[in-house]
């Protein structure tokens, strides 16, 4: 009996753990070099890699014919997977690196305002998944794109020029919730 109370003790903060290794998105709180928890890979020839992941969930109610889904959206760093090789800690690399994190949070704004605009058939929940697809396709390209643009932090003329873009984006685009 006391091996199955400590094993539902253990699973019920098993959630609260795994929301520890992660950051919710806010204009407040930047990274820093030490949410970076995971082992850098020497094998890869980058000198941080910043995991960030875009999640949604939903509601619905059905009313005279007619689907309404309610959405929470939430765009996360994550901790035990995102790694810095310990020589290249530069102030400006952490910059690049926050902006992988502020451009994935524009993407889940626009995903959290294209999913709320659009009118649900009884097929939601594909239509659900068809636009996270849809979204997260352009997303995984722009950080592509970014990368490969500022040569991953390197060209800081088009680091500057992107810092400006999503700044922009960001305020032009409402927060979801």
């Amino acid at each position: 009996m006391k091996k199955l109370i400590y094993l539902i003790i253990f699973l019920l903060f098993i959630p609260f753990a795994l929301k520890a290794q992660e950051i919710k998105w806010s204009a407040d709180r930047p990274l820093t070099w030490d949410d970076f928890k995971a082992r850098p890979d020497n094998n890869n020839p980058f000198m941080a890699y910043t995991d960030v992941e875009v999640g949604y969930s939903y509601t619905t109610s059905l009313n005279n014919g007619i689907y309404t889904l309610s959405f929470k959206v939430e765009n996360n760093f994550v901790k035990n997977k995102s790694w810095v090789k310990k020589d290249n800690q530069t102030p400006t690399l952490l910059k690049h690196e926050q902006l992988h994190f502020d451009l994935n949070e524009f993407f889940a704004r626009s995903l959290y305002r294209e999913l709320t605009n659009k009118t649900y058939t009884a097929n939601y929940q594909q239509e659900v998944r068809d636009i996270f697809a849809s979204s997260n396709k352009r997303m995984v390209a722009e950080q592509i794109k970014y990368d490969a643009e500022t040569q991953h932090s390197i060209n800081k003329e088009k680091q500057a020029d992107w810092e400006a873009v999503v700044k922009q984006q960001l305020m032009e685009t409402p927060p979801y919730q």
